[in-house]
């Protein structure tokens, strides 16, 4: 049996499209949470990671929030890399997430005591959709 990764071609590469996902808790020793993501470009996956981050997080939204900005920095290297080549990409990134509270505090530049103890250096992302870079889904 042969292993791959089919990758289709004349697909548009004018968008980059990333999912993040993050499970609270997961270790039973440790409670540290996993953090996966996944990118595609022209509907070709492009990097993707699975790993446990390296503390633990207080809510289910504080561990997606890190998903979410381990996510947004990967896609920052992906776009960086892609100039260097000499690819424009024009579009913002196209960010989805399954959690409505992460989603939530990535446009929301407000910041209430439920969150404040999630790290500041996560907020950069926030930064990325006020510049529009990144559109969160």
């Amino acid at each position: 049996m042969s292993h791959g990764l089919w990758l289709r071609t004349g697909q548009s590469i004018s968008v980059i499209v990333a999912y993040s996902d993050a499970d609270w808790a997961r270790c039973p020793d440790s409670c540290r949470s996993t953090t996966g993501y996944a990118m595609f470009i022209g509907g070709n996956p492009v990097s993707w990671r699975s790993k446990n981050q390296p503390t633990e997080s207080k809510s289910s939204t504080e561990t997606e929030y890190r998903a979410f900005a381990y996510t947004v920095q990967d896609t920052l290297f992906i776009q960086s890399l892609l100039v260097d080549m000499g690819i424009q990409i024009t579009a913002p990134v196209q960010l989805f997430c399954d959690n409505v509270s992460t989603s939530y505090l990535a446009v929301n530049p407000i910041q209430h005591d439920r969150n404040k103890h999630i790290k500041i250096d996560y907020h950069f992302v926030r930064e990325r959709v006020a510049h529009g870079d990144l559109v969160v889904k």
